[in-house]
């Protein structure tokens, strides 16, 4: 088995722009759509109403944070880090897929923020080839990345506990995203399955 049972909760986003962005940050190109900043009250809605849905019915959770994730690709990805300092508490474990590190400041935001918890497991990944025929911003998908990556280290983090993937063939597209989310999932969740004497909930 190179996996123990686990739950996925797939949330469909109203407007990933709004409810997976930190703080509010102009389109990119002109006459776009601004990103709206709406993550601090997405992610409240995931710890207050959602979760605790989930494991108060008849599904079969270990609640704690150690045995809980949050996983997104792009700015699904960002939102997840975002997460960690937002509810370190709740979450113990993320899966950044190709996450949007070039996104207004962020980078900048990591390093100015200590580290809320020093025991979270952390999965990032980023393919090569991303945003390399972008002319915004986003043409700093990888360095940003990479970059993000040195600073959570220089932070505190252990380094056991934050894994970097690369692909040089990686595009941003669904299928490297795929790919990339099972071998988080066997690095989160595989290499120490779940035991308990307790039944499961």
């Amino acid at each position: 088995m190179q996996l123990p049972q686990i739950i996925f909760v797939g949330i469909k986003p109203h407007e990933r722009n709004d409810e997976y962005t930190p703080w509010p940050t102009a389109s990119l190109v002109p006459g776009g759509r601004d990103f709206g900043g709406g993550a601090k009250a997405y992610l409240q809605t995931l710890v207050d109403q959602i979760k605790p849905y989930i494991d108060q019915t008849t599904y079969r959770t270990l609640p704690e944070k150690e045995n809980t994730a949050i996983a997104g690709c792009s700015l699904g990805g960002l939102v997840s880090i975002y997460a960690f300092y937002e509810h370190a508490e709740i979450f113990g474990k993320s899966a950044l897929i190709s996450a949007s590190f070039w996104y207004g400041s962020f980078v900048e935001f990591i390093r100015s923020k200590s580290l809320p918890a020093l025991d979270h497991q952390m999965y990032i990944y980023a393919g090569e080839l991303e945003g390399i025929y972008k002319k915004t911003i986003q043409s700093q998908m990888v360095s940003k990345t990479k970059e993000a990556h040195h600073v959570l280290l220089e932070k505190g983090f252990v380094p056991a506990n934050l894994r970097l993937e690369t692909d040089l063939l990686g595009t941003h597209d669904s299928f490297f995203f795929s790919i990339r989310f099972i071998a988080a999932m066997k690095w989160l969740f595989g290499e120490a399955c779940i035991q308990t004497d307790e039944p499961l909930r």
